[in-house]
């Protein structure tokens, strides 16, 4: 089979799907004072979360066959946020985790009220979802500290988030 050219190139790839082209949709749990779409807009990166399958090794006679086993998913996501003069995404985090475990008395809500789902979307040029995924059970693991100093940089958090899985939209 020859070398891959150019004309093969141009007709499969395209154009490629670029690294700031998704969003990330949020539903804030009841309970949450706060705009959901803060956290769309002020979000400054993201993973597409993945999922891994676990490799069944049968061992007969000097052989080795590998055969499909469970399929598994991280179970976090960590997504920057760019804060603002308000502190809309610290307050909303914070909230949240008080809704999840409070600090007074340790004791909190079930995942039923705390837990809600997030979408992925991957877009195209123009903006347009090419692929969209529906993020189960998203709650916030870790609100983040935010370093202060003289030297006014805008802050960034990064927040980590908890998932059972994903689904394909």
């Amino acid at each position: 089979m020859p070398k891959v050219e150019l004309k093969e190139v141009q007709d499969n790839v395209k154009d490629p799907l670029l690294s700031d082209n998704y969003e990330v949709v949020f539903q804030l749990p009841q309970g949450v004072a706060g705009d959901a779409q803060s956290l769309r807009v002020q979000c400054k990166s993201a993973a597409k979360p993945g999922s891994t399958i676990e490799q069944q090794l049968v061992e007969v006679f000097g052989h080795a066959l590998r055969h499909a086993g469970r399929k598994t998913f991280s179970g976090t996501m960590a997504i920057n946020f760019q804060e603002n003069s308000t502190a809309t995404i610290t307050t909303i985090l914070e909230d949240w985790q008080e809704l999840i475990r409070s600090t007074e008395g340790q004791v909190g809500e079930f995942k039923s009220v705390y837990a809600t789902n997030a979408e992925f979307h991957l877009l195209n040029q123009k903006g347009e979802p090419i692929r969209s995924y529906k993020i189960v059970g998203v709650w916030p693991t870790e609100v983040p500290e935010i370093p202060m100093e003289q030297s006014g940089t805008a802050i960034e958090l990064s927040a980590t988030f908890s998932f059972d899985h994903y689904e394909i939209l």
